[in-house]
């Protein structure tokens, strides 16, 4: 991870970020990247095939932590609206009437950062399907192409994608207006494009077309691609 993301990021949320390095999935995924051995490598995919139960435990517990922290988000957006709507309430114009200007104005930032909310969580969208066709893809490479290293390339490559969708989901909760959300996005866009470019084979690949398609890990239909830079 580059300085992008941790230096929005403190101490405690560091030591977060490395004990999911540290997890039993992520350890598993770093010894089939350094198998010497054909034999070494099919036996740790075996293995692997157990991966995606515990790794969709593991989200669904990060899931409750981010279900957790968007209600406490819900609840201070509340109590702003509601002091808003209080101050506004207070406001007499000429005519003695009063106005509910605070609540409004209140009303429209909420619509403002759940539009952006709505962005950010299309780009994990994406980020989540790519790491999907890498995931998807490995068994047929390493299947139509022994000698080859597919496990390491194939995860080199997921790993690049998963440390950017962990790190979107942690800052769209700190993002508070349009203009850091595109910042956060063309950082992370920038920064994961020559990533996956550098995704090289050491041998010629064969793909074939009815087992698996060549795998796609391109940024290019990603949402607001050309925005972040991504393209460039």
């Amino acid at each position: 991870m580059n300085k992008f993301f941790f230096g929005r990021m403190s101490e405690r949320e560091q030591k977060q970020i490395e004990q999911i390095l540290k997890s039993p999935v992520a350890q598993e995924i770093k010894r089939s990247a350094e198998a010497e051995t054909l034999a070494e490598r099919i036996e740790l995919v075996k293995r692997l095939k157990d991966a995606p139960a515990k790794h969709a435990k593991a989200v669904a517990l990060a899931s409750q932590e981010l279900q957790k922290a968007q209600a406490r988000v819900d609840k201070a957006n509340a109590e702003l609206i509601a002091a808003n709507g209080d101050l506004g309430m207070k406001m007499q114009l000429s005519g003695g009437a009063q106005t509910i200007q605070g609540r409004e104005v209140a009303i429209v930032e909420r619509e403002l950062m759940e539009t952006c909310d709505a962005r950010v969580w299309s780009f994990i969208t994406h980020l989540d399907q790519i790491a999907e066709n890498i995931r998807g893809d490995v068994y047929s490479l390493i299947q139509l192409n022994p000698g080859v290293d597919c496990l390491g390339i194939t995860n080199k490559a997921r790993a690049a994608v998963f440390a950017a969708r962990t790190q979107v989901a942690k800052l769209m909760f700190e993002a508070r207006s349009r203009d850091e959300i595109t910042g956060i996005l063309r950082g992370i866009a920038t920064d994961l494009a020559p990533r996956l470019a550098d995704v090289q084979f050491t041998a010629p690949v064969v793909f074939n077309e009815s087992v698996a398609a060549p795998p796609d890990w391109s940024l290019r239909n990603m949402p607001m691609a050309e925005e972040a830079g991504a393209l460039q």
